[in-house]
């Protein structure tokens, strides 16, 4: 410590026995005193008090330690701020609008007298981003294929102490196409930011295919829609044809009428899959004369190919409105062939008259749903049957009520197959409105990731449903059991589960009414697509049954744009279908095609364990092209398992998905944070916009004196010279 350098100084002593060391040291001062009183041989007043002074300093060292000193120092420190250039480096601000070429505006700016007045008026960091933020190099390289700007805004803060930044200028086109929206984070902002917008903020002549809803799932030799949007601009009465295509050859082609201001056109499509399996389609529509970019003109789509028409057991206990909305869901599906079985009073017409009373019967549905039924079906004799069933590979949704049977002998024909463990409360219900929450595994997760039409990620879409009414109490999850919703408070509570048993799947459910996530919205004017998605998602995921196998290999996509990241999943088990911690497993990812890999450079990826038998990892965005990734699982340095995986960077490109200056979104972005918005053509303001003052911040500074080896030191000095004294008085 400097102590010229503070403001305030104090001693401090921490020692809870402090009172009791007080009169410790004066019993030894006490003693030191009696001690020379009466002294053989005698010696002179003088050197009785210099030998009591020097026992006393030494106790006085010694007991001074114990009271474990420590210095506190109150010092005063001046942060000048900095301030902050955040330059666009993404691909769309090296484009050429009616405004200029961007690349050139933005240069411009940078070597701009506004510019090097603020280098030279404050302290400045330059900083370029796209999806990343990095130190700004000497030389600009338009390479990011996504714009954070939200993100960037939160890591730049992270990344800089308190009220070590003064302001941001923020240069860009103002589009933030990857990541939460800049105007999310404006409230944990402490710094005003100053926006220069750069391009032309009124959309240039072009068209692109906006959006395509399709199928995940689709079955042999029977058609599926799919819809398409097309997007113009500056088109107005022209015409354009949109096809769609299979490994290069078109299968169907329709006209559309372009128009001037981004209209919409849906475009609907037909399309008969003849073999199974994954198939990539494409959809596109030629380029148009004096159009802007062409990179938004193809759009590919992955269909998963299943065999045929499959077959479905809906067994409820009674009709209720569970039953009527996930019926009417399910029937929406023309690839379904739905059987339902009432066991309560009321029985549907047309139903079957029996509950399968054997393996054979049984096996002629790929699923079974149950709604509350299982305690009358184990009492009507096959509930070991259920067990037998999905072991061998059948697939099991189970909406859990209050009926599960856990008196001896009956908890065992399901407690294999579930993904939670039973208890005496396993059937309690809990009256309590909540929201379900997705987990970590949810996001991803094909059941629960879900797209809406309005792209809200799937949290968003989460939270926008309304409250359940309660849950049932049941166990926790057994191992290798995943929850997909939980419980906001109550995260042990499993409200949507996955579980295998031996070859089979279950998928259980045990908030409710989920009907509600159905019918609640329509009174609201909002769609039904989460509800609707879910249990079509649902059915799917425990249809197909690829992830049975001990190493899994997938991606969250299997179609991605240029700029998005890619996000890879890998699981591990053994034999019993028990998850696998501490392996290490290790994917190359290499394009497929010759001509590409030789502008590739393979990447090695290593992916991190997030939860036991569950490995993860996020690849950075990747140039268009066709992708392979190949997996080997290890364990103790031998491979065990292997897996490959393909998936696609379509050229469509975030960074083209709108290529206008957001004019708003930049000047909502520095009136929430108390900036100003500027243009590229008039900026002369900016300096006088910045306004940076030093900050003062006094510190507490602490050290400790206790372990301090000079009061050791000084004690021996002290008994030292006491006893080379007492030795010239010829003391004892």
């Amino acid at each position: 410590m400097d102590f010229f350098d503070f403001e305030k100084i104090n001693l401090v002593f921490q020692s809870k026995y402090l009172a009791l060391i007080i009169l410790a040291f004066l019993a030894a001062a006490g003693f030191s005193i009696l001690s020379y009183r009466i002294t053989n041989p005698p010696m002179s007043k003088r050197r009785k008090r210099l030998l009591t002074a020097l026992r006393i300093a030494a106790f006085f060292f010694l007991f001074l330690s114990i009271f474990e000193p420590l210095l506190v120092g109150i010092k005063k420190l001046i942060i000048e701020p900095r301030l902050i250039f955040l330059i666009d480096t993404s691909k769309s601000m090296e484009l050429e609008d009616s405004y200029g070429k961007r690349a050139e505006t933005l240069e411009n700016f940078l070597a701009s007298d506004e510019v090097r007045d603020l280098e030279q008026s404050y302290k400045t960091e330059f900083f370029e981003f796209g999806d990343t933020i990095v130190p700004m190099g000497d030389a600009l390289e338009f390479k990011y294929n996504a714009t954070a700007i939200g993100e960037v805004l939160i890591d730049l803060y992270k990344s800089h102490s308190k009220d070590a930044i003064g302001n941001v200028v923020l240069v860009s086109d103002g589009q933030s196409n990857l990541g939460i929206t800049p105007l999310q984070v404006t409230e944990d902002l402490p710094f005003p930011i100053h926006t220069v917008g750069i391009g032309d903020p009124s959309a240039p002549k072009d068209i692109g295919i906006k959006r395509i809803v399709a199928n995940e799932v689709a079955y042999q030799e029977t058609p599926f829609p799919v819809r398409v949007y097309v997007e113009s601009w500056g088109m107005a009465n022209e015409k354009a044809e949109v096809i769609i295509s299979l490994k290069k050859e078109t299968l169907e082609k329709k006209q559309i009428t372009l128009g001037q201001k981004g209209e919409l056109n849906e475009v609907e499509f037909e399309v008969t899959p003849l073999e199974t399996g994954m198939q990539n389609l494409i959809v596109s529509v030629p380029s148009q004369e004096g159009e802007f970019s062409r990179k938004n003109n193809s759009r590919y789509f992955s269909v998963n190919v299943l065999a045929s028409k499959r077959k479905v057991l809906l067994i409820s206990k009674n009709l209720n409105w569970e039953y009527t909305f996930l019926k009417r869901t399910l029937e929406e599906d023309d690839n379904i062939q739905l059987v339902e079985h009432v066991l309560g009073k009321g029985a549907v017409p047309g139903q079957i008259a029996r509950l399968p009373s054997d393996l054979e019967q049984l096996q002629e549905y790929e699923c079974v749903i149950i709604l509350g039924a299982i305690n009358q079906i184990s009492r009507a004799g096959p509930g070991g049957l259920f067990r037998e069933y999905v072991g061998s590979g059948g697939s099991v949704l189970y909406f859990v009520q209050q009926d599960i049977d856990i008196s001896p002998g009956r908890e065992d024909y399901w407690a294999d197959i579930l993904p939670f463990t039973l208890t005496k409360g396993s059937n309690q219900v809990t009256m309590n409105e909540f929201n379900a929450v997705l987990t970590v595994e949810g996001r991803y997760h094909s059941i629960t990731n879900i797209e809406t039409s309005d792209n809200l990620p799937p949290e968003q879409a989460f939270a926008s449903l309304p409250p359940l009414e309660g849950f049932i109490m049941v166990g926790g999850l057994k191992e290798g059991a995943k929850s997909l919703l939980v419980h906001p408070k109550l995260r042990e509570i499993p409200i949507l589960a996955i579980g295998n048993y031996k070859a089979g799947k279950i998928v259980s459910v045990t908030g409710f009414p989920l009907w509600r996530w159905n019918f609640v919205p329509v009174g609201f004017g909002k769609t039904t697509e989460v509800y609707t998605k879910l249990i079509h998602n649902t059915i799917q995921w425990l249809l197909v049954k690829d992830e049975l196998e001990p190493f899994v290999l997938k991606t969250d996509k299997n179609v991605y744009k240029t700029g998005e990241r890619v996000n890879v999943l890998a699981f591990l088990r053994n034999e019993n279908n028990q998850p696998i911690d501490g392996a290490a497993i290790e994917a190359e990812l290499s394009r497929t095609s010759v001509e590409d890999s030789l502008e590739f450079n393979p990447l090695s990826i290593l992916l991190d364990e997030y939860e036991k038998g569950v490995y993860e990892q996020r690849i950075p965005s990747l140039p268009p092209g066709d992708y392979l990734l190949d997996a080997k699982a290890s364990l103790r340095d031998k491979v065990v398992a292997e897996k490959k995986k393909k998936f696609i960077v379509e050229e469509y490109s975030l960074e083209f998905q709108n290529v206008r200056m957001d004019r708003n979104n930049l000047l909502k972005l520095a009136q929430l944070t108390g900036g100003k918005f500027f243009t590229a053509s008039d900026y002369t303001g900016l300096p006088d916009a910045v306004k940076i003052e030093e900050k003062s911040e006094r510190i507490k500074l602490e050290k400790n004196l206790w372990d301090n080896p000079i009061f050791l030191i000084l004690f021996i000095i002290f008994l030292a010279i006491e006893w080379i004294l007492r030795k010239r008085s010829d003391l004892l």
